[in-house]
């Protein structure tokens, strides 16, 4: 989640893995867009992570904990995650 003031950054690949509410195991690429934006298309209801792979020219952000307005739900439905 970028702070105020900052830009997305174009063609990072983040990889989804999990396993969706029939057992199945996923695992997806996507690469986002210009403006930092991303999908990983229609995905079954499940539990999944989204981890990026870090793009060169670019230092590793501060990880932190997300506020409450930005945190994501853990389980995602088929239109959102």
């Amino acid at each position: 989640m970028p702070d105020g003031g900052e830009t997305g950054i174009a063609n990072v690949t983040l990889t989804l893995t999990g396993t969706d509410d029939l057992g199945n195991a996923v695992n997806t690429t996507t690469t986002t867009a210009a403006n930092g934006s991303y999908t990983f298309g229609t995905l079954r209801p499940g539990t999944y992570t989204i981890n990026e792979t870090q793009p060169a020219g670019f230092l590793d952000g501060r990880t932190r904990l997300a506020r409450p307005a930005e945190r994501r739900p853990t389980t995602c439905s088929a239109t959102s995650c």
